[in-house]
């Protein structure tokens, strides 16, 4: 048929003993987040590969935009959308190898809450509760050949809620075994942590108009030193609180979504989750003060 497209894709990957972690599918490596992903249709070139990165924000721009020429009227939505349309893409108006990826060099993978495992084999570990393991609340960036410091890059960084980061050079490392935080230099992080902020909180077109933070020049206020890596970890943990935020706050109602609660507190020794296996003994005290809390977490 003359205008008919056909997608093939799946639900994302899975782990299975990887990186010492129960099996799940929620964490920010290959794994986990990559999927197939095949397109046919009129004006997409036989056998032809895309190396830019897209991701699943983008498919809704893309039905819509090839909608739009067989409707009588203009499809669109009434959404902010994150993602933008993949036809430049499909149909080769762009280069499919580019010497910068411009269509999208930062991509957003995200989880807040406990992680995914299978079966009661994990149950007696540390942190098991209700078939989760806490805390696995992190934003990352997957940084792909984009313009300034990027050109060239193939990155994974990570921000967990505990403050904790991940760094991996997928150019040389691609399995993801050597976190290269410790030996990175302080600019580089803080650019990628600025850039991470940014996806994490973003909406329609500023999730990938992300021109001002490929500067090779960072700006920093005048009189204010680059942060070290304690306090940018400090930062982190104000940023990005161990709890499921759609669970807890009221927020942006034009987003259809809810912000992170600032300044919740909830109380040792469940701060990053539930810290007990199921062989320790908790007392009915601590388990009345979970049950108030636990909510926050799913």
């Amino acid at each position: 048929d003359d205008n008919t497209y056909m997608f093939y894709t799946s639900d994302n990957g899975q782990h299975f003993g990887s990186f010492r972690i129960p099996a799940g599918k929620r964490q920010a490596y290959e794994s986990d987040v990559l999927v197939p992903f095949l397109v046919r249709g009129p004006g997409i070139q036989h056998g032809a590969q895309v190396k830019q990165v897209v991701q699943s924000v983008d498919l809704a721009p893309t039905f819509l935009d090839l909608a739009t020429p067989s409707s009588r009227y203009e499809v669109t939505s009434s959404y902010p959308m994150d993602g933008k349309s993949m036809l430049p893409l499909l149909r080769g108006e762009v280069p499919l190898e580019p010497a910068i990826n411009t269509y999208r060099w930062a991509a957003l993978l995200e989880m807040y809450g406990g992680s995914s495992n299978i079966g009661p084999l994990y149950k007696n570990m540390s942190a098991y509760y209700h078939n989760h393991m806490f805390p696995n609340t992190y934003q990352a960036a997957r940084i792909v050949n984009g313009p300034g410091w990027a050109k060239g890059a193939d990155l994974l960084y990570v921000e967990w809620c505990t403050g904790e980061q991940e760094l991996y050079n997928m150019t040389v490392d691609p399995h993801q075994v050597d976190n290269i935080v410790g030996r990175t230099n302080l600019i580089l992080l803080y650019r990628m942590s600025r850039l991470l902020a940014r996806l994490g909180d973003c909406k329609g077109f500023g999730c990938y108009d992300l021109d001002m933070f490929s500067a090779s020049k960072e700006a920093v206020a005048p009189g204010r030193e680059l942060m070290t890596l304690h306090s940018m970890k400090a930062s982190i943990r104000n940023r990005i609180p161990c709890h499921n935020p759609p669970n807890m706050t009221s927020g942006d109602t034009s987003l259809g979504r809810k912000q992170f609660a600032v300044g919740l507190h909830v109380p040792e020794p469940f701060a990053f989750g539930f810290p007990y296996s199921d062989g320790d003994a908790v007392s009915d005290e601590l388990m009345e003060v979970w049950r108030k809390y636990e909510h926050y977490f799913y």
